[in-house]
């Protein structure tokens, strides 16, 4: 019985190679394989592109209702005793955050605010101060609410690192095309004290700024506390 057996596999195993080397199907199989990296590049790049839009929608949202409580004179001003990036986060923390959607966090984000020194909008609206890079260095932040009647420009940045380390200024795709648009090398660290901190080294991000500008209203402050760097 055993014989016979044996006998009946290696003709069905023989009949399956026959029917594998005449099969013309895998060519579908070899075909995705050519297309697969464009495809997948694209879609990645489509996600990509969709997760931007998505945090400048998120922080253009935040920086508004956050630049309307300092407004309105909402914002006490005692306990902001540290840096300009110490007091950013607890800015953060306690203002920013509740108006944040749940895919951003404090942890990450930038804070700068700053008054006109001439009561002008034009000392606040360089070239310089209007791209989100300048923020990403701690020396060149700034926080300060101002004072009832103050000219303010509260500007948000948030450092949206790259899906794919290929879609990135330090990788291949960065040489054929837009792959690497607004992108930045960035070394650095965000977040203070209250939030603890988030590293990034030498990483390709996209550095995405919510900007609000306006008058404050002669509101009675809060408190007395003047803000280190007012």
């Amino acid at each position: 019985m055993a014989p016979r057996i044996n006998k009946r596999m290696m003709v069905g195993l023989l009949g399956m190679t026959r029917s594998f080397r005449r099969d013309l199907r895998g060519a579908a199989a070899v075909e995705f394989a050519i297309i697969s990296v464009p495809f997948l590049g694209i879609l990645f790049a489509i996600f990509q592109i969709s997760y931007l839009f998505l945090v400048q929608q998120g922080l253009d949202y935040a920086t508004e209702h956050a630049a309307r409580l300092i407004k309105t004179g909402q914002v006490s001003t005692a306990n902001y005793s540290g840096t300009a990036a110490v007091n950013g986060d607890y800015f953060c923390k306690k203002v920013i955050s509740q108006f944040l959607p749940s895919y951003l966090n404090c942890q990450n984000l930038i804070v700068d605010a700053r008054t006109s020194s001439s009561n002008t909008w034009s000392s606040l609206n360089t070239s310089t101060l209007s791209n989100a890079t300048t923020y990403l260095t701690a020396s060149n932040q700034s926080f300060c609410l101002g004072s009832p009647g103050s000219i303010v420009v509260l500007r948000v940045v948030y450092p949206v690192p790259a899906m794919l380390s290929i879609m990135t200024v330090n990788q291949s795709l960065a040489n054929v095309g837009a792959s690497s648009a607004g992108q930045t090398t960035y070394s650095g660290t965000t977040g203070g004290a209250l939030s603890g901190t988030s590293t990034f080294t030498n990483r390709s991000v996209y550095p995405i700024m919510g900007v609000y500008a306006f008058q404050a209203e002669p509101y009675t402050p809060l408190s007395a506390t003047t803000i280190p760097g007012c």
